[in-house]
């Protein structure tokens, strides 16, 4: 968090249909504490680029770095924590 310069974080480790782990750490941008209920979705990336990127499966070596930079470029559909938006490559 420090050298992206996040506020907070999340992270959930799910084994078939079940959360194995999850972990929060610091504050939203209002500077409340991240819980397991926090919503993480305001990145600014719209509904239909994260559909686009969500939907193609990487599970090799090195996917999620590929998942990542595959948003470099995307249009925005607003500031990022401008305002909620569901995205799921956000």
């Amino acid at each position: 968090m420090e050298r992206t310069k996040a506020p907070g974080s999340a992270y959930a480790v799910v084994r078939g249909d079940e959360v194995a782990h999850r972990r929060t750490w610091g504050s939203d941008g209002n500077g409340a504490p991240i819980t397991s209920r926090t919503p993480n979705q305001t990145s600014g990336i719209s509904v239909r680029e994260g559909l686009e990127r969500s939907d193609r499966g990487d599970n090799e070596s090195g996917g999620v770095e590929r998942r990542a930079r595959s948003l470099v470029g995307v249009p925005l559909s607003g500031a990022p924590g401008e305002r909620h938006r569901y995205s799921a490559a956000a």
